[in-house]
């Protein structure tokens, strides 16, 4: 009687790890695509055929500006949409307001090596979501440490250019 409840116990968790998979990797059922949001900003884009390796690389210089305070034209390096929160003043709100707060923290463009690597991930759907293609997650290095604070954007395909979206600075 104890084996059949044991085995009653571990089919009720492999079903609930397969429902919670099959959920994960099933795509999304889509029955109408939405028109794209309104984009503001952009003074920078990408072609629509630039590598992972150029798209980190316009990331990069993103960081850059960030490393040198020049949260305008951090803002304005990315595209934001028409109705986003996003302004120059709160990224560098974000940024100050991480961790210890110290009004002297900034990004940095190199980090020393900790006990976790630096993600800078592009993800592109395989089959694209109508007009968005991708996502980036950058991790940030404050004050030349790897911390935990992720820049997410979202890879906006549009004409014949791609721009990137700043969607959000958090904790990932």
């Amino acid at each position: 009687m104890e084996l059949l409840g044991t085995l009653a116990a571990t089919w009720v968790i492999l079903f609930g790890l397969w429902w919670a998979f099959r959920k994960m990797t099933s795509p999304p059922r889509v029955v109408e695509v939405p028109d794209p949001p309104s984009l503001k900003g952009a003074v920078h884009s990408l072609p629509k055929i630039a590598s992972e390796a150029r798209i980190i690389a316009f990331i990069d210089s993103w960081v850059s500006l960030l490393e040198r305070e020049d949260y305008e034209a951090a803002y304005a390096h990315t595209a934001h949409w028409e109705n986003g929160t996003w302004s120059a003043e709160l990224i560098r709100r974000v940024i100050k307001g991480y961790g210890q707060q110290l009004p002297t923290q900034r990004v940095t463009l190199a980090g020393r090596a900790t006990d976790i690597s630096q993600r800078k991930d592009v993800d592109r759907h395989e089959k694209p979501q109508s007009w968005s293609v991708g996502y980036i997650a950058y991790d940030l290095n404050l004050d030349g440490v790897l911390s935990d604070l992720t820049a997410t954007f979202v890879i906006f395909e549009k004409d014949d250019y791609l721009a990137i979206v700043l969607e959000d600075i958090h904790v990932l």
